[in-house]
């Protein structure tokens, strides 16, 4: 029971950053950006990402505090994540393929736009 019990109060305390930093994002960077409250207007992908991104550090964050307030060694965020190393030949090839996509749709959507295609 414990242990359901630790899942469950993991889990509130993650979905907690995540209420958080939507919250900071409306209150902090909205104003400053002009970009519209989380979810709305124009700019949505880019404010997915920027939560996206805040939110793993700040889980990172909370992660570490969790285990130094417990007293226990922690595995590495990191490796717990499961994220993998990269290599800068792979990026390379990650950025070209995500270009050349990017390129194809803005072409497409041109084409369609020249025959009013909506």
């Amino acid at each position: 029971m414990k242990r359901y019990l630790s899942m469950l109060v993991n889990y509130l305390l993650y979905f907690t950053v995540i209420l958080l930093v939507i919250f900071l994002y409306n209150i902090v960077i909205d104003p400053v950006l002009g970009w519209g409250q989380f979810g709305k207007g124009k700019n949505i992908p880019i404010q997915v990402f920027m939560v996206l991104v805040i939110t793993i550090a700040l889980s990172a964050i909370v992660y570490a505090i969790k285990y130094r307030l417990l007293k226990q060694t922690p595995v590495s965020f990191w490796i717990l994540s499961s994220f993998s190393p990269i290599s800068p030949s792979f990026s390379a090839h990650m950025i070209t393929i995500g270009l050349a996509f990017t390129l194809l749709n803005a072409a497409s959507m041109k084409l369609l736009l020249y025959y009013n295609v909506q």
